[in-house]
């Protein structure tokens, strides 16, 4: 509910929604990197807690030193379509080479029990 009401309200406040730039649709000529999808499910700093993590590599790594950039709630920057779409504008602005080869760590919170939601 309080995201509707905060949506609606910044709708009526800021006049228009996010339109997403060029960066953040995929691009026919572009590389695609991978995502490989991980879960730990024996922490022992916070034990009965499971939690996923998803690790990107650029189509261009290949091995040698890279950047890396780390994303709390990973989830919602890997969503295709969704409002960060943070692969895509890696793949994108690494091909531009308007950023070096980054790698990207994802990490969603931690879930009590044994069940990812």
């Amino acid at each position: 509910m309080f995201l509707l009401i905060f949506y609606s309200y910044s709708l009526f406040v800021f006049g228009e929604e996010y339109v997403h730039g060029q960066d953040s649709h995929e691009q026919a000529n572009v590389p695609k990197g991978k995502i490989i999808d991980f879960t730990l499910e024996d922490s022992k700093i916070y034990p009965d807690t499971i939690r996923r993590y998803s690790i990107y590599i650029p189509a261009q790594y290949k091995g040698e030193a890279a950047a890396l950039m780390v994303f709390q709630d990973g989830h919602a920057f890997l969503k295709k379509g969704g409002h960060f779409r943070a692969t895509t504008v890696m793949d994108n602005l690494i091909h531009q080479k308007r950023i070096p080869i980054t790698i990207g760590v994802f990490v969603d919170p931690a879930y009590t029990g044994d069940v990812l939601l």
